[in-house]
């Protein structure tokens, strides 16, 4: 597969699950907030931050594919 090939492909995956405005938004000010403050937060602020910008990761046995906030079950696919 040439470059330009794996470059349309993955243009297509990144489009199925663009977020919406509001989603957006929100994710940008979790990660300022996140940035900003991580060195003062303890362990368990550390988590729960985490928690709110990923909804899960699944391991396959081989790969770990994380799950953001805001993607539906159904929109995921996996390699």
């Amino acid at each position: 597969m040439d470059y330009e090939q794996r470059i349309q492909e993955l243009d297509g995956l990144t489009s199925q699950h663009a977020l919406s405005d509001i989603e957006f938004n929100l994710l940008r000010q979790l990660l300022t907030i996140f940035k900003d403050g991580i060195d003062e937060m303890t362990i368990e602020q550390k988590r729960a931050a985490i928690r709110t910008i990923l909804r899960k990761v699944v391991w396959d046995g081989i790969n770990a594919h994380v799950i953001h906030f805001g993607v539906k079950d159904d929109e995921i696919e996996y390699p």
